[in-house]
C-alpha cells in the first residue's frame, strides 16, 4: 500500500503539463495556465506508434534474412555489386542472383564438370559465374 502511495506522489511530480498561450499576439510556451481564453493546454506524453502482428513478423524475417547476407558475406566474402564470391555453391548463387538465364555444361577429359551460368542484367552487362564441380571457380562481367 505505501508502494502505490510512493508511485503516485513520484508520477505526478514527474508528469508537469504545458501550456501554449497567446498573449498580446505573441506565442509563449509556460509550464503554468495561460491567462483565462488567451491559450490551452498541450499534450507532452510521447506516443508510441502501435505495431501490428504482421509488422512485427515482418520485421522479424527481415532481421533474418539479413543476419543470413551477413552469415554469406562473412563465410565467401561477397562482393557487394556482384553478389557471388568464389567457393560458394550453386544454391548459394541461386539464392543470391537467382535463376541463371542460360547454362553452359560441358564435360572434360579429366572427369571434371564444369558450368557457365549467364545472367543477363537490365542497364547492367551480362554476368558468367563458372562453376567446377558444383563451387564457384570465377566470375567475368
Amino acid at each position: 500500500m505505501k508502494i502505490f502511495f510512493l508511485l503516485l506522489l513520484f508520477s505526478n511530480m514527474v508528469s508537469a503539463k504545458a501550456y501554449k498561450c497567446e498573449i498580446n499576439g505573441k506565442r509563449s510556451y509556460q509550464m503554468h495556465p495561460c491567462p483565462e481564453g488567451q491559450g490551452d493546454e498541450i499534450d507532452t506524453m510521447v506516443k508510441q506508434p502501435v505495431i501490428s502482428l504482421a509488422e512485427k513478423q515482418m520485421r522479424l524475417r527481415n532481421e533474418r534474412t539479413m543476419q543470413e547476407v551477413k552469415r554469406l558475406s562473412a563465410k565467401h566474402k561477397i562482393k557487394i555489386e556482384t553478389g557471388v564470391a568464389q567457393g560458394m555453391t550453386m544454391a548459394e548463387v541461386r539464392q543470391s542472383l537467382g535463376r541463371p538465364d542460360a547454362v553452359n555444361a560441358s564435360q572434360y577429359g579429366d572427369g571434371a564438370k564444369r558450368e557457365q551460368w549467364v545472367y543477363r542484367h537490365i542497364h547492367k552487362s551480362t554476368q558468367y559465374v563458372y562453376f567446377e564441380g558444383g563451387i564457384v571457380t570465377s566470375q567475368q562481367w
